[in-house]
């Protein structure tokens, strides 16, 4: 989850690492956000907000997680006390980089996730099928916007609650008389095993 070339090249030692790594934190902009902000105007308003005075590198993680690199130490603390932000109309909150944040852990069971349902034929994007898929597995609060409108042809993105079932990692569609599988996966965040 490292900005590329960050920590690449030649003897970087444990020490430098983490001193580089404690002048970091992650941020998760808005509860359920397919993107995240416009990073220039992220970087304005933390600028303001925090009242920084050495620089300050964004850096998009995908989805709606940031990467903050701060110049200074006690800028990240000053961060990490002002707590949760509000950056246009939508929370910001911080924390520190460790190796498993954005990811969901066994151990949390969030009742809602977005996912991602790849190699379904275009006949089958609707919402009867995606409630039926719903009906049949869990509970579909909603088709993300791309999928209904069909403009984005490389999955599709539907809003889920678990109900506490397990997310499958494939689905079988009947057509005609042969079996189609598609795979599931959870959209911006990883699995990790604690």
């Amino acid at each position: 989850m490292l900005p590329k070339g960050e920590l690449e090249g030649g003897g970087v030692n444990s020490f430098n690492k983490l001193q580089f790594l404690n002048r970091c934190l992650v941020g998760k902009w808005g509860d359920v956000s397919k993107e995240g902000p416009l990073l220039s105007s992220l970087e304005d308003w933390a600028r303001y907000h925090w009242r920084l005075k050495g620089n300050l590198s964004l850096f998009p993680l995908g989805g709606s997680w940031i990467w903050f690199k701060f110049e200074l130490t006690r800028e990240v603390e000053r961060a990490l006390e002002e707590g949760l932000g509000v950056f246009k109309q939508r929370p910001l909150k911080l924390e520190r980089w460790s190796p498993t944040v954005g990811c969901l852990n066994e151990s949390s069971e969030p009742s809602s996730y977005w996912v991602r349902i790849v190699g379904l034929p275009l006949c089958f994007w609707h919402r009867d099928f995606f409630r039926q898929v719903g009906d049949a597995c869990w509970v579909i609060w909603r088709v993300d916007e791309e999928t209904a409108g069909g403009r984005n042809l490389q999955w599709a993105r539907v809003l889920i609650k678990t109900n506490g079932r397990n997310v499958p990692g494939k689905l079988q569609v009947v057509l005609g008389g042969g079996i189609l599988l598609c795979l599931i996966s959870l959209d911006g965040r990883a699995i990790c095993l604690s």
